[in-house]
């Protein structure tokens, strides 16, 4: 845990300052470009921290944490619908009990 904190911490104060974002703005807006960068930034940290401790901790493949695409086509198709069946079911009931609602669709090309 305190592997991951330091780096994904240290990634993601890369991201930051690559980003240029204010980090002592109280309000802390960023736009869509300095999330995306952040976030990646964070997800680089993630997988170095995964490559380090499975090549030096668990003494294995970094494949085998189930990166592999071989003869998995049915599986990702099925497990695909299964996450988007389950995230309907969530949006249409919280559409349902009036906790969210729908006003309109923004689609910025830009962003």
């Amino acid at each position: 845990m305190i592997s991951y904190f330091i780096k994904a911490g240290i990634f993601q104060y890369v991201g930051i300052l690559i980003a240029d974002v204010d980090i002592t703005d109280s309000e802390n807006t960023k736009s869509s470009e300095q999330q995306l960068t952040i976030s990646v930034f964070d997800l680089v940290g993630i997988f170095l921290i995964l490559y380090l401790f499975m090549k030096f901790v668990g003494k294995e493949q970094f494949i085998k944490l189930g990166f592999q695409t071989k003869n998995r086509l049915k599986e990702f198709v099925s497990r695909i619908i299964l996450g988007l069946v389950i995230m309907s079911l969530g949006y249409l009931l919280l559409i349902y009990f009036e906790e969210v609602w729908f006003l309109k669709v923004n689609f910025n090309l830009t962003n």
